[in-house]
């Protein structure tokens, strides 16, 4: 195990492991209810419609100078399947990857590391397109749900973060069998701090700050 740490944080592959780190402490902070799982998401508006138009004299005319990056990036999941997710899945992949051939051929070389690195993001692409395709139908489903509106106003939640009337924090909701994390603060006549794993009710919506006013369900 020391062996494998000192080599982790060694030249040729120190970069692949603070990569992986970055991830793993993402995924630790979600864990522990700072980030929401979708608070690092990034929205990827894939489409590979092209219009191509061939005329007498060969002219071939594609509308959208980077539908090829498109193309490439839906291939991959990306836009189906949340950003961070296939992210860790590759980091993890770059960081095997990188340790094994670089322990058994790169006899501690950089410039090895370096040659092998397009190589390694390409493999690493195609084991997370191979783990996250069969996941697919189940975020696809879940982006239906979530695009339907939500009243909110009345409905029970837990608080996952504390808050206060001048403090924002989180709340946890189970609807329709699926939890949603929305930022909240107390409402205004609340006083001092309602703390974490407290029942509270959502009162009402602040749209232009996007907060949830809440107070406590026993209120």
């Amino acid at each position: 195990m020391n062996e494998l740490l000192n080599f982790a944080f060694s030249p040729p592959v120190i970069g692949y492991t603070i990569f992986l780190m970055v991830f793993l402490l993402y995924w630790l902070t979600v864990i522990i209810g700072i980030f929401d799982f979708s608070s690092l998401d990034f929205d990827i508006d894939i489409d590979t419609d092209m219009d191509v138009d061939v005329d007498a004299d060969t002219d071939v005319d594609a509308s959208g100078g980077g539908s090829i990056v498109l193309v490439i990036l839906g291939f991959f999941n990306f836009g189906r399947i949340p950003f961070m997710v296939v992210m860790s899945i590759v980091a993890l992949s770059l960081w095997t990857i990188g340790i094994l051939t670089n322990f058994y051929f790169g006899n501690g070389s950089i410039w090895f590391s370096i040659f092998l690195f397009m190589p390694n993001l390409f493999i690493s692409l195609l084991i997370a397109k191979i783990f996250t395709t069969p996941l697919v139908p189940l975020f696809d489903s879940i982006a239906r749900d979530e695009a339907k509106p939500i009243d909110y106003i009345g409905l029970l939640g837990e608080l996952v973060l504390e808050t206060s009337n001048v403090r924002t924090g989180q709340v946890e909701i189970k609807y329709e069998k699926r939890l949603i994390t929305l930022s909240v603060k107390a409402v205004e006549e609340q006083e001092g701090i309602i703390k974490r794993g407290t029942e509270v009710v959502i009162v009402y919506h602040d749209k232009a700050e996007e907060l949830f006013y809440v107070r406590p369900a026993s209120f």
